[in-house]
């Protein structure tokens, strides 16, 4: 579950953690806020999985041991930390602490002309891989992935990325046809949006928020509606303006949109932003992967992206009991890593709660073929991974 986890923490990172609002390691004193949360436990979390992956398991443990040996029971820092595993590694780590721990941000990468070549009895694979955050280039060891033709087993590898731009080349022994980048999300980075499913945190998160009540909705459910609204309002002053889906004509493309209500106008367009997923609405029901929801038994939180501008969530919440309204509200931002939720009961209790499906990474590309084979490509399995 390794690889999901960290996809999970680098999602929370990407949704709640603007460039504006960043902060290195060494500002972290505690949790108070989804941001901090992401950075301080986050960032920290992907520090030690990424110095594992550099120094191996043996090092690694010894490091850790040498820390606890050296400052239990004390006050210690970051520069204490680098200490010790420098220290048991015989290296100074410099580099790698000052970019993690004292720099503020995260990479964000690209790939583009992957393209093989047959060489006798091998294939000569290229790619340009591109660091495509603002600022300097990051010291990256990145891991990479190539299925090929026939082989069951993915080919992997690591590479030294140190420029922003930067030509991929390895030799293989058999035709390459997909290229992965850090496919088991090793790297502490900024994700790209068709890297990770939309989410509640994604709409949580964003930094402005157009809730949308509908108009034709009983009176007491309808004031329900608006005090969750004017909850997040006050907690997010100045990032989040309610209107009635009358008094709108369009959806604003610049910010994210929340859609309340089992009868708003705008449910078209959110049942258009969820057409490549397993979902369908007829009426008052819905299903949701495989699950029929319906006002009278189910509330619900559904999120999708808005088509003119995917960095933006299109999420829709609904229940049909005013009671309900406040519970939900309190459990949805612990529930921020899902695209869909369902709900029963005014408590109300959680009964479904998935992740759409990852479509389109631009970190995982086809290889052109520069003999102009076509291949039928069959996904190759990864290498398993030991627990620490």
């Amino acid at each position: 579950g390794g690889s999901e986890y960290r996809r999970n923490v680098l999602q929370k990172y990407t949704d709640y953690v603007s460039r504006e609002g960043d902060f290195p390691l060494t500002d972290f004193r505690s949790r108070h806020s989804a941001r901090t949360e992401a950075v301080g436990y986050g960032k920290t979390l992907m520090l030690f999985h990424m110095l594992r992956q550099q120094l191996g398991d043996t090092t690694f443990k010894q490091g850790l041991q040498a820390f606890y040996q050296q400052y239990r029971f004390r006050v210690a820092g970051f520069s204490d930390i680098q200490n010790s595993f420098a220290a048991v590694a015989g290296e100074p780590l410099d580099d790698f602490f000052q970019q993690w721990v004292q720099r503020c941000g995260a990479p964000q990468l690209g790939i583009s002309s992957a393209r093989a070549e047959p060489r006798g009895d091998d294939y000569r694979l290229t790619a340009v891989i591109e660091q495509t955050q603002p600022g300097l280039a990051y010291q990256l060891t990145l891991p990479v992935a190539v299925h090929m033709d026939g082989v069951d087993q993915a080919y992997q590898t690591r590479v030294k990325l140190t420029d922003k731009q930067q030509t991929l080349s390895l030799t293989l022994p058999a035709r390459p046809v997909q290229l992965d980048i850090d496919p088991e999300f090793d790297v502490f980075r900024r994700l790209h949006r068709n890297e990770i499913p939309p989410a509640v945190s994604q709409a949580m998160g964003a930094e402005q928020v157009l809730v949308v009540l509908a108009d034709n909705t009983p009176a007491e459910l309808q004031q329900a509606y608006r005090a969750l609204a004017l909850q997040w309002q006050q907690e997010k002053p100045g990032h989040v303006e309610i209107v009635v889906d009358s008094k709108v004509k369009n959806l604003p493309a610049d910010r994210a949109v929340w859609l309340f209500g089992w009868h708003n106008r705008f449910r078209p367009q959110l049942n258009a932003a969820l057409q490549a997923y397993d979902f369908a609405a007829s009426g008052d029901k819905v299903r949701i992967a495989g699950t029929v929801l319906t006002p009278q038994t189910h509330s619900l939180a559904v999120l999708g992206r808005q088509p003119q501008s995917p960095d933006q969530a299109l999420g829709w919440l609904a229940a049909d009991s005013a009671a309900a309204l406040p519970g939900l509200g309190r459990k949805l931002p612990h529930y921020g890593r899902y695209s869909y939720l369902g709900f029963s009961g005014t408590a109300p209790d959680n009964v479904l709660k998935g992740q759409w499906p990852v479509v389109n990474s631009p970190l995982t590309v086809p290889v052109l073929q520069g003999d102009g084979a076509a291949i039928s490509f069959r996904p190759a399995s990864l290498a398993p991974r030991q627990a620490l």
